[in-house]
């Protein structure tokens, strides 16, 4: 069970945390822009142009963080359903072991009761009343 929570709190991790850079190691490199230089004439436009390229590859690198967030959760989503699908079977297969031990235990208080009845018949004692019974 904790395993499958661990591998979910590890998914609304990502999700809380989607450009974070750690989630694109080895995957996609990260993009730069170009540095436009020029004479002091057409300065205001190359600075006007790399803060536009500046803008736009920081974009694309969120959309790439994005990406590789999203393809790594489905890792962490598999794992917690194959332990939620374990811890399933493992439910259903105990209660099924706990339903035969009770039905063991109830045929066992069902013979004691008929060899106490039995001891007491041979005793010459009243039948054994079940207080159960007689309240009801």
């Amino acid at each position: 069970m904790s395993f499958a929570a661990a591998n979910l709190a590890v998914v609304f991790y990502i999700l809380a945390h989607l450009t974070d850079p750690r989630w694109s190691v080895g995957k996609d490199p990260t993009l730069e822009s170009p540095q436009l230089s020029a004479g002091p004439i057409f300065q205001p436009i190359t600075d006007t142009l790399n803060d536009i390229l500046g803008s736009l590859t920081g974009s694309l690198n969120d959309a790439i963080a994005l990406k590789n967030a999203f393809l790594t959760m489905p890792d962490f989503i598999i794992a917690a359903g194959w332990a939620f699908l374990l811890l399933v079977g493992l439910v259903i297969a105990s209660r099924i072991l706990s339903w035969f031990i009770e039905k063991d235990q109830m045929a066992q208080i069902e013979r004691n009761t008929r060899d106490l009845a039995d001891i007491r018949a041979q005793f010459g004692l009243a039948a054994f009343k079940d207080s159960a019974k007689s309240r009801s």
